[in-house]
């Protein structure tokens, strides 16, 4: 049971990691940047910035290994519903380069990427509940 749950944790922050870092570089070649130079990598270039990001990534699949849930549909859930918001982020970053960064920072892309986490885990628990209210509905053993 506890060798079962660290792997999970373990895998949680793997994949967050890989979000984070697949972000970062793709946000790097969009502005035609070389990624990992002069201490940059994408939106990072601040060790605070490393610890947020990574965060931000690993937190859905971090909460899915706490609870010891091996349900792969979650982890597709947590997994897509993150990488789907990285590319959004790496999207407005290229939008934001296009128009030269006329507006300054995007504040509202950073509050969209600090609630990401958030909205995921709560797509995640409502489609879980769903589940099992449809397969209490369907009789035992449905789900």
């Amino acid at each position: 049971m506890i060798r079962r749950r660290l792997l999970l944790i373990g895998a949680a922050l793997v994949i967050g990691l890989v979000i984070m870092l697949a972000e970062n570089v793709a946000a790097d070649i969009v502005v035609g940047r070389t990624p990992f130079t002069n201490g940059r990598l994408g939106f990072i270039d601040a060790p605070d910035g490393v610890v947020l990001h990574f965060a931000i990534a690993a937190l859905p699949m971090l909460a899915l290994a706490l609870i010891g849930s091996s349900r792969r549909w979650l982890w597709a859930v947590a997994i897509g519903m993150t990488t789907l918001f990285a590319t959004f982020a790496v999207w407005q970053l290229r939008q934001d380069y296009l128009a030269d960064f006329a507006g300054g920072a995007n504040i509202g892309l950073g509050i969209i990427m600090m609630a990401s986490p958030w909205i995921t885990l709560i797509v995640m628990g409502v489609m879980a509940l769903l589940v099992r209210i449809i397969g209490a509905r369907s009789g035992p053993g449905a789900v």
